[in-house]
Formats: C-alpha cells, sequence, structure tokens
C-alpha cells in the first residue's frame, strides 16, 4: 500500500470519540504520577523494632530495657587472617581509625583500641570473648553508632571495609544495624524492579487474552491509578512503606485487575454488547468482592505483628480505592470494536468449559485428595525462621554471616536479672553469684557469646592495684565518660538490677525461639535470679513465631465465618452457604500445605499470602453466585443456572488465576528470599483458586442438594410419597 493510501485510511481509523475515553485515562494517570513523584516516599523504612507496635507488652519491655541500659547500636566487623601478623595488626589499626572518624560512630572496640597489646587481648576474660575468634584465625571489630537510620552510616561503613579488602585480609559485616539496611535494600529493589515489571507483565498478559490495545492500556492505566491513590491515601494517613507494604503496588494492581477482567469479560458475554450492561452484571459481585477483601485484610488490625497491622490498613484502602478505580474509569472503554471476533474466540472457550464441567466430579474429588494431603503437611510448616532465611543461601552475604553467627553469634537476647531477696550488686558475694550464671548461660549451645556485669568487672580487676578498691569504687568509675560509662550500660544506679546480653546462634537451631528462651530463663531461675524483663530481636522474633501461628488460625476461621455469612445473605441456602465455606477452606489448606511439604519458612512477609488467596478464591466464587442468581431470576432453572453461570464466568476465572500467577511469580526472581517466598506462595493460592470456586462449589452444592432430597424423602411416610407421586 502506498503512503498516499496510508494518509486517506488514517483520519477514517483515528475516532476522536472513541479515543478520548483512553486519553483522559492516560491524562489522569500522568497527573497522577506527577503528584506521586512529587509526595511519595518510595524508601522502606526498616528497624529491628519492626514486629511489634508501641502498645505491646514485648515492645515495652525491650523499650524499658533500653531507658535502664542504654546501648548504641553496634555493627560487627569480622576480619579473617593471621592475627599474629604485624601487617595484619598493622591494617587492623588503621581500619579503626578510619571507622572512628565517621561522625555516626560513637565508639570502635578492636586489637588495636581496647586491650593493651595481642598478648593482653589472649588472656583478657571480655577481649578473648569479643575480639579473638578460635586461635587466632580472625578477630572482630566493634563499631558503635548513634542512634540514626542505618542507611546514614552502613554506606559509608561499607565504603572503608571495601578499601582494606585484599587477600589475608577478608572482611564480613554483621549486626543488627547492616542487617536491617540489606532488607531495607533488598525491598527498595523490589519495589522498584518488580512492582513495574508486574504493572507491564499484566498488560501485556491483558493484551494477548483480550487482543485489544485499548483495553490493555486502560488496564495498565487504571492500575497505575489505583496504586498512586493507595500510596497517597497511606502516606497521609502517616504510613510509610515496610516491610509487607512494600508490595503494596503488586497487591493493588492485582485488586484492580480482578474488577477489569470481570467487567469485560461480562462486557464480551452480555446480550445488548453494551457497556453499562456489563457493570451492571459485574457491579453486585464486585462490590461483595471488595467487601469480603476488605474483611480479609481487616482481620490483620487484631494481630499485635505491627508489619501486619500495617498491611491491614494499607490493604483496605487499597481495595476501595481498587474498586473505584475499576468502575469508574474503565467502563468507558468498553465499545463494540472487535466486538464479533472476541465473542466468537468467548463461544470456542465455552465449548472447552462444558467439556471440563462434564468430569468436574472427578476434578472435585482430586481437589479433596490435595486437601488430604495437604492437610498432612500443616504441621510441618516453619514458623520460626532463622535470621540467616532472610538471605539466598550460598551468597556471599549469608556465607559471612553464617561465619559470624557461628563463632560470635548474630541475634542479640537480652535478659534482666534481680535478686529475688533484695541483694544489690555490688558485693563480691553478688559477683560470683553473677558470675555462675555467666559460665552457666554461655554453656548453652544455642548462645554464642555472653556479654554481662560480672565479665565487665572482671576485666576492671586485672587493672593495676585494682583489687583493692571496693567494688562500689569500681563500678563508679566504670559510669566515668573516659570509659564510654560502660558501666550504666549493664547495671542500673541503684545496683538493684543487671543486664546480660547474648548473641545467639541462629544457624543449625533445631528447636523454637520460645523454647530456648524458656530454658535460658529457667538457667536464670535456677541459679536464684530473677528474670524481671526480657528483650532483643532473639526475643521478638521468637514471640512473632507464636503470634503467626495464632493470627493465621484464627484469621482464618474469623474469614471463613464472616464469608459464611455473607454467603448466606446472598443465597439464603444453607446447602450453597456450606458449600461455600468448605470451597474457601480448600485454599488455606492446600496452600499451607504445600509450604510445609516443600520445606518452605513461613516468615511475617509470606504470612499474609493465606489471606490474599482466600481474597482471590472468594472473589471468583461471589461473582459465580451472583451470576446464578442471575440467570434464575431469568427463569432458568438451578442446575441450568449453575452451567450458565459457570459458561460464563470460566474466562475470567482462568484469565485472573493466569495474570495474577504471573505477576506474583514474577517475585520468585527477587534476590530477596522472604520475597520469593511471598510470590510463590501467592501464586500457589491462586492456582488451587479456581478449582475451589469453579469446581468445588457447584460440586459440592448440587451434591449437598441431593442428600438434602434424599433426608427428605427418608422422613417422608411411604403413604405421603405416593400421594406426592400420584399427584
Amino acid at each position: 500500500m502506498s503512503a498516499r493510501a496510508v494518509l486517506r485510511l488514517a483520519p477514517a481509523r483515528l475516532n476522536p470519540g472513541r479515543m478520548f475515553p483512553l486519553a483522559a485515562m492516560g491524562a489522569v494517570t500522568l497527573l497522577l504520577l506527577a503528584a506521586g513523584a512529587r509526595t511519595i516516599e518510595l524508601q522502606p523504612h526498616v528497624n529491628e523494632n519492626f514486629f511489634f507496635s508501641s502498645d505491646d507488652p514485648r515492645f515495652r519491655a525491650d523499650q524499658k530495657i533500653r531507658e535502664l541500659f542504654p546501648h548504641p547500636p553496634q555493627v560487627i566487623i569480622s576480619v579473617q587472617g593471621d592475627v599474629r601478623a604485624a601487617s595484619y595488626q598493622a591494617r587492623i589499626g588503621a581500619l579503626t581509625r578510619d571507622l572512628a572518624s565517621l561522625p555516626p560512630v560513637y565508639n570502635v572496640q578492636s586489637l588495636t583500641r581496647g586491650p593493651s597489646g595481642l598478648d593482653d587481648a589472649f588472656k583478657s576474660p571480655i577481649w578473648k570473648r569479643l575480639l579473638v575468634i578460635g586461635d587466632g584465625e580472625a578477630s572482630n571489630l566493634f563499631v558503635f553508632v548513634e542512634d540514626v537510620p542505618p542507611e546514614d552510616v552502613v554506606p559509608d561503613i561499607e565504603a572503608i571495609t571495601d578499601g582494606y579488602e585484599q587477600d589475608g585480609f577478608r572482611i564480613v559485616i554483621s549486626g543488627v544495624p547492616y542487617v536491617m539496611e540489606l532488607i531495607r535494600r533488598n525491598l527498595t529493589r523490589d519495589l522498584r524492579v518488580f512492582s513495574t515489571a508486574t504493572l507491564l507483565l499484566f498488560g501485556v498478559t491483558v493484551l494477548f487474552l483480550f487482543r485489544s490495545y485499548r483495553l490493555a492500556l486502560g488496564t495498565l492505566c487504571a492500575c497505575i491509578q489505583a496504586s498512586v491513590l493507595t500510596l497517597l491515601a497511606t502516606q497521609a494517613c502517616g504510613i510509610t512503606l515496610g516491610l509487607l507494604t512494600a508490595n503494596l503496588v503488586t497487591i493493588v494492581s492485582v485488586l484492580t485487575l480482578a474488577h477489569l477482567i470481570f467487567l469485560s469479560s461480562n462486557w464480551l458475554g452480555a446480550a445488548s454488547g453494551k457497556r453499562w450492561e456489563a457493570v451492571r452484571l459485574t457491579l453486585p459481585g464486585s462490590f461483595w468482592s471488595m467487601a469480603t477483601t476488605m474483611l480479609g485484610f481487616g482481620s490483620l488490625l487484631f494481630v499485635p505483628a505491627e508489619p501486619l497491622r500495617t498491611l491491614g490498613i494499607s490493604g483496605a484502602v487499597a481495595t476501595v480505592l481498587a474498586f473505584l478505580v475499576a468502575f469508574l474509569g474503565y467502563p468507558w472503554l468498553l465499545d463494540d470494536t472487535r466486538m464479533r471476533k472476541l465473542r466468537a474466540e468467548g463461544s470456542r472457550g465455552g465449548a472447552v468449559a462444558r467439556r471440563v464441567m462434564r468430569r468436574d466430579g472427578w476434578i472435585a474429588l482430586g481437589v479433596g485428595a490435595a486437601c488430604l494431603a495437604g492437610g498432612a503437611g500443616l504441621w510441618r510448616i516453619d514458623t520460626d525462621p532463622s535470621l540467616l532465611a532472610y538471605f539466598a543461601k550460598g551468597s556471599e552475604l549469608r556465607t559471612g554471616l553464617e561465619y559470624v553467627d557461628r563463632h560470635l553469634g548474630s541475634s542479640p537476647l537480652k535478659i534482666v536479672v534481680r535478686d529475688p531477696q533484695g541483694g544489690r550488686f555490688n558485693t563480691e558475694t553478688e559477683y560470683q553469684r553473677l558470675w555462675d550464671l555467666h559460665h552457666a548461660l554461655e554453656r548453652d549451645e544455642a548462645v554464642g557469646t555472653v556479654v554481662s556485669l560480672p565479665l565487665i568487672m572482671a576485666e576492671a580487676r586485672r587493672a593495676p592495684l585494682a583489687f583493692l578498691l571496693p567494688w562500689e569504687w569500681l563500678l563508679n568509675i566504670l559510669e566515668l565518660p573516659q570509659f564510654d560509662r560502660i558501666g550504666t550500660q549493664f547495671v542500673t544506679r541503684d545496683r538493684a538490677r543487671g543486664l546480660f546480653v547474648l548473641l545467639m546462634r541462629e544457624g543449625g537451631r533445631g528447636e523454637s525461639r520460645p523454647a530456648v528462651i524458656d530454658r535460658l530463663t529457667e538457667t536464670v531461675r535456677r541459679h536464684r535470679f530473677e528474670p524481671e524483663l526480657l528483650g532483643g530481636v532473639y526475643l521478638l522474633q521468637g514471640a512473632m513465631a507464636r503470634m503467626l501461628v495464632s493470627s493465621l488460625s484464627t484469621g482464618v476461621l474469623l474469614l471463613l465465618a464472616l464469608f459464611g455469612m455473607l454467603g448466606f445473605g446472598l443465597t439464603r441456602s444453607w446447602r450453597v452457604t456450606a458449600a461455600l465455606v468448605l470451597a474457601v477452606a480448600v485454599i488455606p489448606v492446600c496452600l499451607l500445605g504445600l509450604i510445609g511439604h516443600a520445606g518452605m519458612v513461613f516468615d511475617v512477609i509470606s504470612a499474609p499470602a493465606a489471606n490474599l488467596a482466600m481474597a482471590m478464591g472468594i472473589d471468583a466464587m461471589l461473582h459465580v453466585l451472583i451470576a446464578v442468581r442471575h440467570a434464575r431470576a431469568g427463569g432458568a432453572g438451578e442446575q441450568a443456572a449453575w452451567r450458565e453461570a459457570r459458561v460464563r464466568l470460566w474466562r475470567p476465572i482462568v484469565s485472573t488465576t493466569v495474570i495474577v500467577s504471573l505477576g506474583f511469580g514474577v517475585f520468585g526472581l527477587s534476590a530477596f528470599p522472604p520475597t520469593q517466598r511471598f510470590g510463590l506462595s501467592i501464586t500457589g493460592g491462586t492456582l488451587v483458586a479456581p478449582f475451589a470456586a469453579w469446581v468445588v462449589l457447584p460440586w459440592l452444592a448440587r451434591n449437598f442438594r441431593r442428600l438434602g432430597r434424599a433426608a427428605r424423602r427418608a422422613s417422608t411416610p411411604p403413604a405421603a410419597r405416593r400421594r406426592a407421586r400420584h399427584a
């Protein structure tokens, strides 16, 4: 075709009336992106207190320990090499000076700053435990920093250590601020890379399914609008991006996309082919799906875990905005262009759906067998993963953390003790008792290193003539600024409470953290001390493990009850309600059982997968129930109504499954294992949802109806049955 012919055709192809809705959606999207770029902060915030809300008793106990014993955060640097070599010691000295020169650094302790020399480090009760690894194969540097965000100090520490890395001087970094900074970086990368990739993937998939650039671009615009509005709304409420809300863009896009797919499919199946008929058919099901999804997110508000509560609030906001965006802008893109071809494709798919329905009994039995197998895997779920599980196996970072964990310990546990008889920790008798407790805690296989008041005092007594001073004088001296006020970090001014800081081993842990903590507190009591306060990351993670189990079971049962009430309100049928509850229950049982059998850990980031997967499943089921009600209102019998609803909705159910699975499946490529587990868990639950909605729900409803008929026949006297047949 010539260029002139193309120019003659162009005006006819470009219909301004058709292009206006898409252009308007694009303009609104660009305006929102411009507003979001100026106001939205796309930097996740992670710190060691992210587990619990400020009103939780465990968090308050940890804060009280911080007030009683002010402890600056510390970054631990392990340097492998020949500790006794002069060149090694010279480089340690230079590294120590460079680190100490950083503005946020409070103090640095190393072989050249702390002990009086290498021999002293090997003899000292404290330095041989903290600074020397093994028989001199490596040494540690403790970098104490001000209470600033990790991102303000960790990059500077990394820049300095990178300059010292060489053969025979291998550097490994650990410590809570460093771990938190690495988690934040991984979340930031995933937020930017995978959110963008997910949006583009959704658009491409919609283009493939519906063969319409118009719908694909409209889908992309709607998902971006809902995402930006959600981020603006949550940040206006003071909610920042964190462990779970870093995936908020993908969650919002999925919620929006579910409405759009059902809208598009109902538009293709509408008798008149008008957009408003599609809205009328879709709106009730989408509204109730929005309500149930809000219930799913709302159930997280009753969990003490701060990340889950934040996700609950953000998810509830996202649910409402996704619904509004889907129904206010997208329907204007639906017109009769390419309607005939798209309907023909849908009718061919309907024939496939009818063939599958003839075998739904076998499919339902297969799902039942999967539930039984999944139930056996529920007891194998690891809800108390190691801190090392947040980083990929075999990576340089994970290898370094394992090295530090093996030799020193990586996760701090704080125990505040007191004498129940009222004794004060400034006498020789109390010192010996505390020293016995210190040795007992050190012997526990789960403990790497213990730092405590008797260890500090043992080091202080090594000073010349220090043995002549009373204990109270020594404690007063250790509280002076020239000794970095180290005394205040382990004993209160009234000498009634002392602090034990335990660096716990995470690798190879064969028992739960709560069990380890119970054993250690029993050790404290056995030595006639009372563990008054417990804190630290190790404790908070252990408490989180317990909460995940209780909140998961309570949340699932609560959602099933709420979904059952909603189902009965829509259908007024106990048998359909029972079928709905059992069909929804299939999703968490299969998902969690799969996680257990696969040996995947179930951390706080992947925990909401069950709730989100249930929301996906109930979404499809409510659309099926609404479609059945419409078909029966049109004069179809019950069985015919179920068949009609399933034929009409097979396409949106399958399409939603494909798109959501692809979107969350992208997270499997993340370098951050918790994000991988989150994405794979959602994908697994999403793949179960269509079987539960399209096969299990109708099959159970049909068989419950048959059971009801059989029960009624059994309870009816024979004479009445004969009269009914004659009538």
